[in-house]
């Protein structure tokens, strides 16, 4: 089977997405031909092994934000290589540009479109910023727009997937007739097993990996580790770069409260990872949303229990006997009194709840999940495509049922006569406009690196 994996991530990037991707490209390059269609700083096809091949599109990179530079040219040489690739199906994990490319591809060629929704995408953009809820008017505009992007979205895929029941309940406000398969997401999880687990000790480690961003809510585990003796450390490791207006917040409350207890550490890839799980006996989080979090996954296949606040994934897989799970509502000092109250009764039965962790994600394993996503994308293959017809599957209609309706009108108001007089396609209009986004994007990062050159 020929595969085509589409991602908005450049390789080894820092999201959770990203990893899962590149851990699902890897396992399905071992018995089928896969072509892993990602960002890149040049555009670039990269053979990585027989089966596997990488397809770079060019991209600005601000404070490692990555924007893909997608032009007509772009455009062209993507569909070319996806032409010459020939997939049997594509499977986007992101709905953004990269994969809009590929869905547009397989209209016009015919070809399964598989997408997996890795948040909750009922939430538009209130999921990556869960405190925007509070805004009637922003999160308005942001239904409007982004939910019914995404819904049209889901009408164009052959096969929808959701990780776990939330997520498919989040497909299904939006499109209430869509069918969703849950397929978990598929971790390398034997070298997680194999760590050694650290039980308690006069030093009590604890540690949180997670992008610095306020999704991620690490400022409220600092708060908490005031309430707690010094004995008690946590570690945070994140993109110290992209997080850096959120981690001068995060050092500004350590200095207020002469916090000592608490380190902040940077970005740390897959072996350092493990080499930091294997260090702690606890894994904390205050997460404000998580669909379902690769880091928690890996602390319980690590055998680490997960002390934290409730999201999605915390109420899919943590109980009272491998971790902790607390309201989003208590604060701080609460949480610090039942962190140490759960060490102090747990701590004679350590390994029991070590091993109870590591059986409680064993479903997880990639070798059991790629099977399922195998067996689902066959299933999708034979099934009968309805047969494209001249006007309604034009590439441009296509697209253009994917603009929602208010960026609709902005344009129809906004666009000039010279542009009314000749007609564009709506698939080179929302190219350049990406094109025009990317070109601003990259004079903000001459200009701020420019400066910071300055200031030293």
């Amino acid at each position: 089977m020929k595969i085509a994996i589409v991602s908005s991530y450049a390789v080894e990037g820092e999201t959770g997405t990203a990893k899962v991707s590149e851990r699902l490209i890897r396992q399905l390059s071992k018995k089928h031909q896969v072509l892993y269609l990602c960002l890149g700083k040049k555009y670039e096809l990269e053979k990585i092994n027989p089966n596997l091949s990488c397809l770079k599109i060019p991209s600005v990179v601000f404070s490692d934000l990555w924007v893909p530079k997608i032009t007509p040219g772009v455009k062209k040489k993507v569909f070319k290589d996806l032409t010459d690739f020939s997939p049997n199906i594509v499977h986007a994990q992101n709905v953004v540009f990269p994969g809009l490319l590929a869905l547009i591809w397989a209209k016009e060629n015919n070809i399964p479109f598989a997408l997996t929704f890795h948040s909750l995408p009922s939430e538009g953009i209130r999921y990556i910023f869960p405190r925007l809820k509070k805004d009637k008017v922003v999160s308005a505009i942001d239904y409007s727009l982004s939910v019914s992007y995404i819904k049209r979205f889901i009408n164009q895929a052959s096969l929808v997937i959701g990780l776990n029941s939330a997520v498919a309940e989040s497909i299904n406000k939006i499109q209430k007739n869509k069918k969703v398969k849950i397929i978990r997401n598929g971790l390398d999880l034997e070298s997680f097993y194999e760590l050694k687990s650290t039980p308690p000790s006069k030093t009590i480690n604890f540690l949180f990996l997670g992008s610095y961003i306020g999704r991620k809510n690490q400022e409220f585990l600092i708060k908490v580790f005031s309430y707690l003796p010094n004995n008690y450390r946590l570690d945070l490791y994140g993109n110290l770069t992209s997080g850096q207006l959120y981690v001068k917040k995060l050092n500004q409350i350590i200095k207020k409260r002469k916090i000592n207890n608490v380190i902040i550490n940077g970005f740390i890839k897959a072996p350092e990872v493990r080499k930091a799980l294997q260090r702690a006996s606890y894994f904390v989080s205050a997460s404000l949303k998580e669909a379902q979090s690769v880091v928690i996954v890996e602390s319980l296949a690590s055998g680490v229990p997960v002390i934290a606040l409730e999201n999605e994934t915390i109420t899919e897989l943590v109980d009272n006997k491998n971790g902790l799970s607390l309201h989003q509502k208590t604060k701080p000092k609460d949480f610090a009194k039942k962190l140490v109250k759960f060490v102090e009764e747990t701590t004679p039965s350590y390994s029991e709840i070590s091993n109870y962790c590591r059986k409680n994600v064993r479903e997880f394993d990639i070798s059991l999940t790629s099977e399922e996503v195998v067996k689902t994308y066959k299933s999708v293959i034979y099934e009968k495509l309805p047969k494209k017809t001249k006007k309604e599957n034009k590439i441009s209609n296509q697209v253009y049922k994917l603009i929602p309706k208010q960026a609709k009108k902005l344009f129809e108001e906004k666009v000039s006569k010279k542009l009314k007089k000749n007609k564009p396609s709506h698939l080179k209009l929302l190219l350049s406009l990406t094109f025009f986004f990317s070109v601003v994007v990259s004079a903000i990062a001459f200009i701020a690196s420019f400066i910071r050159k300055k200031e030293r």
